[in-house]
């Protein structure tokens, strides 16, 4: 298994891909690393597009969005006896 490390926000997927995020702003709360996908949001807000959170409310999102990314990993195997 490889080891993990944080990479720049402009190298993640915006293809919807769950991954995971640093949300800057919120690092001195509970919320810094949170799980989350790119949102090409077709709607005339802005940022446009941005990254959603999960459990997070979009006006949140947008005001705080992520400058480095990380790939969720696999889930684990269950063993078959």
């Amino acid at each position: 298994m490889g080891e993990q490390s944080w990479q720049p926000i402009e190298t993640a997927p915006t293809d919807g891909t769950r991954v995971i995020l640093m949300r800057p702003a919120a690092t001195h709360l509970r919320g810094g690393v949170v799980i989350g996908r790119h949102d090409d949001d077709r709607h005339a807000n802005k940022p446009r597009p941005f990254w959603s959170y999960e459990g997070v409310q979009t006006m949140d999102c947008r005001r705080d969005q992520p400058t480095v990314w990380m790939p969720l990993p696999e889930p684990p195997v269950k063993e078959s006896r």
